[in-house]
């Protein structure tokens, strides 16, 4: 084995491995996230009606960002349309 063909399949595995660990960080993300799409989420100083998610990994686990429309305090959708985003972590 030369030292190319061990950076070739060296670069292989790595890029393996890296899919493997997203799709552990999604099935983990979605397995424990607490909303779904049409629900309303709020962080205590502004709610969103949840259009998509997304997730993130900051810290040790990965976590469900929420994203959606803003809405003012009676729920309704505000004037002008302003996408947010809540971190599952910060739901109230």
């Amino acid at each position: 084995m030369t030292q190319e063909e061990y950076n070739v399949e060296l670069s292989e595995m790595e890029k393996r491995h890296k899919k493997e660990m997203n799709g552990l960080m999604i099935k983990f993300a979605l397995a424990n996230k607490k909303l779904n799409i049409g629900d309303i989420a709020s962080d205590g100083t502004r709610s969103i009606r949840v259009d998509k998610f997304k997730y993130t990994c900051y810290g040790k686990y990965p976590e469900v960002v929420y994203i959606g429309q803003t809405l003012k305090k009676d729920g309704t959708p505000t004037k002008k349309i302003q996408e947010d985003s809540i971190y599952q972590t910060y739901l109230k």
